[in-house]
């Protein structure tokens, strides 16, 4: 008798599901079943192979339990995978387009669910709601695609660049409008009722079109070498470019395949990710900018907690005060508290963004402000050392200056990452807000971008004086600015800095007469034979002698010296006082600030023969020099150019927005009076005689004379139009008979 045979165990597998088979070679492989047959299933892998399992061979395999076939099931209801995808995003996420085909199809549906209602048959169903919903809603659905299709007109232009054979019209959906089988319906109807009438299980599956089998290898590798050798540049060349590169590229031509513009695109947006592509195209910083997100900070701090400093080029040409020459866009840096709003100083000048700008800036918001004779309705009560001063990466805000004077007054600098704007956004918006509310009606603004300017003329517009624009912003501040109501503070900022004042104060700073100590350009040198060697200069002082005899002559020394005047240095001794110490030549030092020097020396050497050594005759004769050119140019009403430069060197640049308290000789900010460069008092005159072998008459005699000759016209405020004219042309034909 023949032994009995028993059947194996046939497995309720659904059309979808998936098994990952272990071959003999001991590779693994995912095949998904796609029917069945007598004995068995048929599965089919991503690469076309086919194969066919019976439940023999199934049984048999997992009975083994070794990991030789496992089962995947494709869903809980026995839906494909593409349509489980669909099921768990969310319907919004798909195109305009593709969501009016599911909601065309949900209207066919809910049309069968009322006929059953009405006890219709099934059959009858069907029929009549491919016939009612069509004709009800036809020219509905047309007018929304047309409406759908007039949207991506925009891109029009953007197809007509690309090569041949890469445009391609978007028709998506528009057969969907015309009628359709009830045989039609009732599929989508089965399958909307078995997905619990959910209308993402209507939603096309457009992107399962096309043959989606594996490519070769070397086709991969050619698209990525084309990508990231021509498309991953800083000269950004665009995708089509890169194709059709690759198209007439020979080693691409060899592998007899082709493939479409679409294709090449989604390959790269499937290998690479947008950051990606933005950081090789433009940069890591471009990059974060577009694609990282930043959590807002909350700036509840007490006054003069935290400082945000930085400079701002001002989007308005000024003029000069008496000839009404062209001069440029001058520099206003600002320094805001974070917790308040109020800003507690400021500078406005020529000085380009440097140590010397910054330093007034800083002084002008530590030191109390002296607001009498300014005309102005409300107190600036802003003084004080602050916790910390928030800044970029500016060099001034790295300079050893900088440190130094965070050293001797106790804050703390906090500079923030490179091309970070955002990090010190209050500061920012106030320069937004000021532009907008200060010049939008100034004439001779220059717009901050050639777009926007377009054919206005700004230079030959431009009619406001650099003191004008001062009292502008002076008068803003103090009077709208602090007293207006805050959006993002919800609340004044005056009355802010009221109420956040902490409870042991704010360190106070000390009296003015030591701003060079604290504030000032910070070097490290040593005493030399002639003095202390700064600037081209010497400093000379009786008990530098004394020092050098006890520490020896390669000790070096803290010195702090003023930017807009060099005519005396302090030196810390080694017993921690600070000494001052004058030029051995004043006449050509005092009342002469850093930028002055640079440019004297540079026209001293040009004037000194070659090969021979700039001396103090070459030294006084280009300061004459370039004081007379720049008085020149500056006299010279009908010049049509900008002169920052000539304005920077020309213009008394270390005038404080306002007088602080303690200052001698300060000038208001709306103070037109004219500048005499080189001028010396008495006083001064006799401390700098005091420890110079120069006397005090010849000291102020030279340095006047000196300051007198650049600028007799300036000085004289009743002089008349008619001889200052003339006063140019005598100017005009000395300087010819000069040269």
């Amino acid at each position: 008798m023949a032994p009995f045979r028993f059947k194996a165990t046939r497995l309720n597998w659904q059309v979808g599901d998936s098994i990952r088979l272990v071959r003999a070679d001991d590779s693994a492989k995912l095949y998904e079943l796609v029917g069945r047959k007598p004995g068995g299933y048929n599965f089919k892998a991503k690469d076309g192979e086919e194969r066919f399992l019976s439940d023999d061979e199934i049984s048999l395999r997992r009975a083994r339990g070794n990991g030789e076939l496992e089962h995947y099931p494709v869903t809980e209801k026995g839906i494909s995978l593409e349509l489980h995808r669909n099921l768990t995003r969310a319907f919004s996420i798909h195109p305009p387009a593709i969501q009016l085909v599911a909601e065309i199809k949900a209207a066919y549906c809910r049309r069968v669910n009322e006929l059953l209602e009405k006890e219709v048959h099934i059959d009858e169903c069907f029929r009549r709601a491919a016939a009612e919903v069509h004709a009800e809603s036809e020219e509905e659905w047309r007018k929304e695609f047309l409406r759908l299709k007039s949207m991506k007109e925009a891109l029009a232009r953007q197809r007509a660049l690309l090569p041949d054979g890469m445009r391609k019209e978007s028709n998506v959906g528009e057969s969907y409008a015309k009628p359709v089988k009830p045989s039609t319906v009732e599929t989508w109807y089965r399958l909307w009722v078995h997905c619990d009438e959910d209308i993402r299980a209507l939603v096309p599956l457009f992107e399962n079109r096309g043959d989606h089998r594996p490519k070769k290898l070397v086709l991969y590798a050619t698209m990525m070498h084309h990508i990231e050798e021509f498309y991953f540049k800083p000269e950004q060349a665009t995708l089509a470019a890169v194709y059709r590169n690759m198209c007439d590229d020979k080693d691409f031509k060899k592998l007899k395949e082709t493939i479409s513009y679409t294709a090449f695109n989604n390959f790269l947006k499937r290998t690479y990710s947008s950051f990606l592509i933005a950081a090789k195209r433009q940069g890591l910083t471009r990059a974060k900018l577009r694609h990282d997100v930043y959590q807002r900070l909350r700036h509840d701090t007490k006054a003069m907690e935290e400082i945000e400093v930085d400079h701002c080029l001002i989007d308005v040409i000024v003029v000069d005060e008496r000839s009404g020459r062209i001069l440029g866009r001058p520099w206003l840096t600002v320094a805001i508290c974070r917790g308040t709003r109020m800003v507690v100083g400021c500078h406005l000048s020529f000085e380009v963004p440097s140590w010397a700008s910054l330093q007034r800036c800083l002084a002008h918001a530590f030191w109390p402000k002296n607001l009498e004779g300014l005309g102005l309705n409300n107190p600036w009560p802003c003084e004080g050392i602050p916790k910390k001063v928030i800044t970029d990466n500016g060099k001034e805000f790295k300079s050893r200056s900088m440190r130094q004077a965070e050293l001797a007054l106790g804050f703390t600098v906090v500079n923030l990452p490179g091309r970070s704007p955002w990090l010190k956004g209050i500061v920012e918006r106030f320069f937004g807000t000021m532009q907008m509310q200060v010049l939008s009606f100034v004439e001779g603004k220059t717009f901050g971008d050639t777009k926007k300017r377009d054919d206005y003329n700004s230079t030959k517009k431009a009619r406001i004086k650099l003191s004008e624009l001062k009292s502008k912003l002076l008068r803003w501040i103090v009077d709208d600015y602090h007293v207006r109501f805050h959006e993002g503070l919800r609340g004044f900022p005056i009355h802010e800095w009221q109420k956040r004042m902490p409870e042991d104060g704010i360190d106070a700073v000390p009296r003015f007469e030591s701003i060079r100590e604290f504030l000032g350009a910070a070097h490290l040198k040593p005493i030399g034979k002639k003095g202390v060697a700064l600037y081209g200069h010497y400093y000379f002082h009786p008990d530098l002698k004394q020092i050098r005899r006890d520490r020896g002559p390669k000790q070096r020394y803290e010195i702090r010296s003023d930017p807009y005047d060099i005519g005396a240095i302090e030196l810390l001794t080694p017993d921690g006082q600070w000494l001052r110490v004058w030029s051995d030549r004043p006449e050509l030092t005092v009342g002469v600030s850093m930028h002055q020097s640079e440019v004297h020396d540079r026209l001293a050497k040009k004037l000194a023969p070659k090969g021979e050594a700039v001396t103090d005759a070459y030294r006084l004769e280009a300061l004459e020099r370039a004081q007379a050119e720049s008085a020149e140019i500056m006299d010279d009403g009908k010049g049509k150019t900008t002169v920052r430069n000539v304005a920077r060197y020309h213009h008394d640049n270390g005038v404080f927005m306002t007088p602080v308290s303690g200052q001698s000789g300060g000038r208001a900010a709306n103070d037109d009076a004219p500048v005499v460069p080189g001028a010396i008092g008495e006083a001064v005159a006799e401390e700098v005689a005091a420890t110079t072998d120069c006397k005090p008459e010849a000291v102020v005699r030279a340095a006047n004379e000196r300051g007198a000759k650049a600028t007799k016209a300036a000085s004289d405020e009743t002089v008349s139009a008619e001889e200052f004219a003339a006063y140019q042309a005598q100017r005009k034909a000395a300087m010819r008979r000069a040269s």
